[in-house]
């Protein structure tokens, strides 16, 4: 018997439309720009190449091209790899005083259907990664992700001394240089963090930094604040507790440092007063190094940079070059991309360092608004290339340091070609399948590919590298949230996976840059239920 067309027309008013980008698998979708994207990535890194160095564009390569390339060999002979393998060729060209260079090929991926994709005969399964825009607040820190660079920023408390109480603040701290074990220093005489004050003295000296954002001018004296030319009700004096940090090595003589900073109390501020902190955390480490007269000298404060960086091996000389290094890649971290996307989450930055000051200032605030936010999928966006492509892009990025570092001296064609030889590998994206960006080996067995594979998600959360200890059940992250129910696939419950935010709901709505929409319909009873399932 037929089925009635008023029953047909029925069940389809009151079921919801599929998303088609979701059900068909939104990676497919992003994967047909992949050439323009990294084509853009060369374009940012390429303004910020050596004088003389321009990029010149990029081609598909034919077969016989790829053929060509391919400088596998085993005992003089040409060994070819049979297995399948969903990667096709590009050629990036490059001029360095307006002559050719030799070409630099890079394999770059494709996906069949259900973002499925083969490198060496197996098949891997692509999924988005769920995850903020630029910035994931969590418990205890707050996860940044740039084109360049991901690095958490942290926070340690020390204690300075205010009048004549001792006041606890919150230093703000990030490891925005990433070394292999291997080379990591042993027998570090100082363990402190890299405070984000740290680059701003870096960057600007002691005055600048504080006329620049925390819009005051602080008076330094080694010693005794005169409390007649400052008196206590119109100054408010900071001063070093006197105690030797335990990140200090004890092979180390301590002598507690004297200096005084005075600030005007119309002019203290939470920042100014963050930032004083983050002052002080460097001067009890370095107390017999850091002198008044050498405040707005930059070349000190990179040289003790250097000393928390690459230990206190190296020469003076070495520490300054090699942090200046550091810090002058960090001005490149904010390109036109990284701006369009903090500006898209009410940021607006020309630098990391101003970027830097904004989270020195916000910092606790973020963490308190983590607390009711880490377990929402509201406000998240499903993030593609960005991710995916990362193996690739982070091998730019060394170029482009890796040729700052040669130009010191004056940049030769062989220098160049050097630099582009040891540093982009013709067949990273291979390594794909060693790292948490959302590729999985997955098995099933059913028709609907919806029903696993396309609604598979990847928590950012996941990509972190959190520890075991971060996914237990304290963590804030796994308490009940209404967007589990609108957002993730609650009804797909696994004992790895309690919550259901590792599956998407097909019905969602996403804006053009892949932003989750809320249903305005169940706006209200949804927010009705948060507040009755919200934890103090």
């Amino acid at each position: 018997m037929a089925i009635s067309k008023y029953l047909l027309a029925k069940v389809k008013k009151d079921t919801p439309e599929l998303n088609p980008d979701i059900a068909n698998g939104l990676v497919g979708k992003y994967m047909r720009y992949v050439v323009e994207y990294i084509d853009k990535v060369w374009k940012v890194a390429a303004k910020d190449f050596p004088k003389g160095l321009t990029y010149e564009g990029c081609t598909r390569c034919s077969p016989y091209e790829e053929y060509l390339c391919d400088k596998r060999k085993k005992d003089s002979k040409k060994v070819v790899d049979t297995s399948r393998s969903d990667i096709y060729l590009m050629r990036y060209d490059f001029k360095f005083n307006g002559n050719p260079l030799p070409p630099k090929y890079i394999y770059l991926p494709f996906v069949r259907d259900a973002a499925s994709i083969v490198l060496s005969g197996s098949t891997f399964f692509i999924s988005p990664i769920l995850s903020d825009v630029v910035l994931s607040f969590e418990q205890d820190n707050v996860f940044v992700k740039l084109l360049r660079d991901k690095f958490k920023i942290e926070r340690v408390v020390h204690n300075v001394v205010v009048g004549d109480r001792i006041q606890p603040y919150s230093v703000v701290w990030a490891n925005t240089y990433h070394m292999s074990p291997s080379k990591r220093p042993t027998n570090m005489l100082y363990k402190a963090n890299m405070s984000l004050m740290h680059f701003l003295l870096c960057r600007y000296g002691f005055t600048q930094s504080f006329k620049v954002f925390g819009n005051c001018s602080p008076v330094v004296v080694d010693g005794p604040i005169d409390t007649e030319m400052y008196p206590p009700k119109d100054w408010v004096v900071f001063k070093s507790t006197g105690y030797k940090p335990k990140t200090i090595s004890n092979k180390l003589d301590y002598t507690p440092s004297q200096i005084r900073v005075a600030v005007k109390r119309a002019e203290l501020s939470p920042m100014v007063q963050s930032m004083i902190a983050g002052f002080f955390y460097i001067v009890d480490h370095f107390p017999s190094r850091i002198k008044v007269e050498y405040l707005d000298n930059t070349r000190l404060w990179k040289t003790l940079l250097g000393h928390l960086i690459f230990g206190s091996k190296p020469s003076e000389g070495k520490l300054h070059d090699d942090a200046d290094d550091h810090i002058q890649s960090l001005q490149e971290y904010i390109d036109q991309i990284m701006k369009a996307r903090f500006k898209s989450i009410g940021i607006e930055v020309d630098s990391i360092f101003e970027f830097f000051a904004i989270a020195i200032r916000d910092f606790n605030d973020w963490i308190i608004a983590a607390k009711t936010k880490a377990n929402s999928l509201y406000d998240k966006e499903l993030s593609v290339l960005l991710d995916m492509l990362m193996p690739i892009t982070m091998n730019i990025f060394k170029l482009l340091f890796k040729l700052r570092g040669a130009n010191k001296g004056g940049l030769t064609e062989k220098e160049v070609i050097n630099a582009f030889n040891k540093t982009l590998t013709q067949k990273v994206i291979f390594n794909l399948t060693k790292q948490t960006n959302g590729v999985s080996s997955m098995s099933y067995s059913g028709d609907n590919k919806c029903m696993k594979i396309t609604t598979t998600i990847v928590p950012q959360k996941n990509t972190n590298g959190r520890s075991k200890e971060a996914q237990s059940l304290n963590d804030p992250t796994k308490r009940l949230h209404v967007s589990f129910s609108e957002v993730g696939g609650f009804i797909h419950l696994t004992e790895s996976n309690i919550t259901g935010e590792n599956k998407i709901n097909p019905h969602i709505r996403l804006t053009s840059e892949n932003k989750i929409i809320r249903n305005e319909d169940l706006r209200a009873v949804l927010d009705n239920v948060q507040t009755m399932i919200q934890r103090d």
